[in-house]
């Protein structure tokens, strides 16, 4: 099978019989540049869907209203049939014509059967007469009832009875207690009437002739706010408990709940298969009724320290990348980023640097380099460069590794659970015999769904038959899997759990400071965390990235194939193996090199003066190869940008006593403190750096990559800092900046910089 063989977009529309999808994934384990086709088609498939979903609906014509009251004079209910599936058929029939199926499509639109809809109260047939009407055009392409938008109707609110009118793939709605079905094919729109109280209303699909294996659907609409698939509905496909949200890019709805969510409806259908990229309406309340629930921290960008004032800056490393894949994906689904999405440190960390390998027995080496600031060239930029040790493949430790998968309800779309398995999968493909694997769920309540074992075959299946359902126990599944960790704890070797979610964690341990204290209690066991976050709409950003530095690990967002790829092959190693744990920079800046300076990034990380020296505080871990990168805006002496004034009472510079006359030249000290992997008791390197002077042309291409790299990000948070940097500077910085790129990431970044010019234009200050 070759890269470019039509089996990649059949894959993306899971559109292939297990053998065949067996053989797809075998050729993406093998080949990135097949793994990089899937995600260019999924993309293309989500932009698709984006702009279908978007399209506005043409409005009901005179001629047809007036017929339509007519016709049904007394109507007193909803009539029509489900948005899901129809939005389903016009994203498929899009996406097929796409790929040279326009074809096909248009036979099928040919030869559609006529539906009828058909609308009753059956629990009391007196209350109005039952409305039966013909659609006006064959618009309907299938007959399997996937989802219904449910919303809350309170006693005597108005109902608007409908008529199939045909629109294009619109969003249903619910406004001023009106509702509307909009099957995102079919619009039907009439005068609104009172019903009874709490009289349910069945709405039924009907065909007038036998179309293909599908049967009438019917679904019973009470005023509930969820939807509920019946038990072997789906072969992973739609949610157990459709929490889900609006995937990326569509629009998403407003619902006013009029009352508290009552239990969940059951829904039936008989073939039905999930769409790409597609989540179900938010159904918690009113807080979640726009339907984005993403949660990110706010970012208060480091402000400029005067150095008489505040010699001293303390940091704890970051190795976590999530932001900048989450930022590309934002990005590519045409959103512009929220400030909080946006952390520096990790977009410049994503990318690796040519830093010199450590020597002797510490386990990384620091490396610095200033140059003049490209954003501001009155100021000098700083960067400072770890690399970890790097260590083969073959030398790594034993693995004692517990998957920890999230397989509630808000896990069942595309690019969630299914993606967490094909990326499991991809990892396992790496161990070897000594490796141990164990596999742990959790939704409403948390279980063992693989004990510890060196079986591959075992691990393979176990991954492959996860569905999704129900709520979200995060804190009793942390516990379990954490439990059977130690249970066969790995003496010098990787014990690590790997959590796989959404972090939309709802029942139980939901407090996030409370999550955090379970995290820290479990870490003293000596087993650290991975997290790998998937998916949009409810993506719980903050609550992931405080889990991972609490729990000794790394978080990274999963945003395709190709992604995981990077993170669980090849940055294997990296990703499992620690070399060092709580890693603390600490710089001295000396005054009569240095006015005032600004850390970038890492705002998170900042810690008091006094923990450098405390053992007892936490701090980041490193990875065997890993590179860690921070910047510093340096302001030379008179050039004051400081936000607070001079201290009134504290002696003056004169009044000190002097520096020695070699020390003079000395921009800072660098020191640097960490652990051994298993060691309570820190060890300190120091390093002094002399400012040469050197000016942009003269600095190293990663260095100014970092530069590139950071001046995007404050661009995207509408950094006060930004000053001069723009896009096109950014575009230029990195172009001239990309050198050697064999994986082909400073080229996607080069992209995503256009991207990022429409998406989200410079804001003036």
């Amino acid at each position: 099978m070759k890269t470019d063989d039509p089996k990649l977009t059949a894959y993306a529309l899971d559109e292939l019989d297990p053998a065949e999808r067996a053989e797809v994934e075998q050729l993406l384990r093998e080949h990135p540049q097949a793994a990089a086709e899937l995600a260019e088609v999924r993309s293309v498939a989500t932009l698709l869907e984006s702009t279908l979903r978007n399209e506005e609906a043409p409005p009901l014509s005179a001629e047809h209203r007036d017929a339509v009251l007519r016709a049904v004079p007394q109507a007193k209910v909803i009539a029509g049939p489900s948005w899901w599936r129809s939005w389903q058929g016009a994203s498929v029939a899009a996406a097929c014509a796409v790929f040279g199926f326009g074809a096909w499509a248009i036979f099928q639109t040919m030869t559609e059967p006529r539906p009828r809809i058909t609308a009753t109260r059956p629990n009391k047939p007196d209350e109005g007469p039952t409305i039966s009407v013909p659609s006006p055009e064959p618009e309907v392409k299938s007959g399997a009832l996937l989802a219904v938008n449910e919303t809350p109707v309170p006693v005597a609110a108005p109902i608007v009875a409908t008529v199939p009118m045909p629109v294009v793939a619109a969003a249903p709605q619910a406004v001023d207690g009106k509702v509307t079905v909009n099957t995102g094919e079919l619009l039907a729109k009439a005068e609104p009437v009172a019903p009874p109280a709490a009289s349910p209303v069945t709405v039924t699909k009907e065909w007038e002739r036998p179309f293909r294996k599908f049967e009438p659907q019917s679904v019973d609409i009470t005023s509930t706010t969820s939807a509920t698939p019946a038990k072997g509905m789906l072969a992973g496909g739609l949610p157990g408990t459709m929490r889900g949200r609006v995937g990326a890019g569509t629009a998403r709805p407003k619902v006013a709940y009029a009352s508290k969510p009552s239990p969940s409806t059951r829904m039936r259908s008989d073939d039905a298969k999930p769409v790409f990229g597609v989540n179900s309406l938010s159904a918690v309340g009113d807080a979640e009724a726009a339907g984005n629930t993403e949660a990110y921290d706010a970012i208060e960008d480091n402000a400029f320290k005067r150095v008489a004032d505040e010699p001293l800056s303390t940091f704890s490393v970051d190795v976590d990348t999530a932001s900048y894949a989450n930022v590309r994906r934002m990005l590519r689904d045409q959103q512009r980023p929220p400030q909080g999405a946006v952390r520096i440190e990790e977009l410049v960390n994503y990318f690796t640097y040519d830093y010199e390998q450590p020597s002797g027995d510490a386990p990384f080496s620091v490396n610095l380099e200033v140059a003049t600031c490209p954003w501001e060239p009155t100021h000098r930029l700083l960067r400072v460069g770890l690399k970890g040790k790097d260590m083969a493949r073959k030398d790594r430790p034993a693995a004692n590794l517990v998957f920890l998968v999230d397989v509630s309800g808000s896990m069942n779309s595309r690019d969630k659970l299914p993606l967490v398995k094909e990326s499991l999968q991809m990892l396992v493909d790496q161990m070897r015999d000594q490796d141990r694997i164990a596999l742990v769920v959790y939704a409403g309540s948390s279980g063992l769904v693989q004990d510890s074992t060196s079986d591959k075959a075992d691990i393979r299946r176990a991954i492959a038959n996860l569905e999704a359902g129900g709520s979200t126990n995060g804190g009793s599944g942390i516990q379990l899997a954490y439990r059977t960790a130690r249970e066969h704890l790995v003496k010098d070797g990787t014990n690590r759990v790997i959590l796989c979610t959404d972090g939309d964690f709802n029942v139980g341990t939901t407090s996030q400071s409370e999550l955090v204290k379970l995290i820290e209690r479990e870490r003293k066991s000596g087993v650290f965390l991975s997290i790998l976050g998937f998916g949009t709409g409810n993506l719980k950003d903050s609550t992931m990235e405080k889990l991972a530095d609490k729990g000794n690990g790394n978080y990274a967002y999963v945003d395709g194939i190709a992604e995981a790829k990077k993170v669980l092959v090849d940055q294997m190693v990296g990703t499992l193996v620690t070399i060092a744990k709580d890693v603390k920079l600490q710089l001295e800046f000396n005054p009569a090199q240095v006015g005032t300076y600004r850390l970038i990034g890492y705002e998170n990380r900042v810690l008091a003066a006094a923990d450098f020296n405390d053992d007892r505080k936490d701090a980041g871990e490193i990875g065997a190869g890993h590179t860690v990168t921070a910047l510093y805006e340096l302001v030379p002496p008179g050039a004051d940008k400081a936000t607070v004034d001079a201290l009134k009472y504290q002696p003056t510079e004169k009044a000190k006593s002097a520096v020695p006359a070699d020390l003079k030249k000395e921009l800072l000290t660098v020191k640097l403190r960490y652990k051994e992997p298993t060691g309570d008791t820190s060890k300190l390197l120091e390093f002094p750096l002399a400012d040469n002077g050197n000016k942009w042309e003269q600095s190293s291409p990663d260095f100014r990559w970092a530069a590139s790299v950071a001046s995007f990000g404050m661009i995207l948070r509408d950094s006060p800092h930004r000053a001069g940097a723009s896009w096109d500077l950014v575009s230029e910085l990195a172009a001239e900046a990309k050198g050697e790129d064999r994986k082909g990431y400073r080229a996607e970044f080069l992209q995503l910089i256009e991207k990022a010019k429409v998406v989200a234009p410079m804001k003036r200050h």
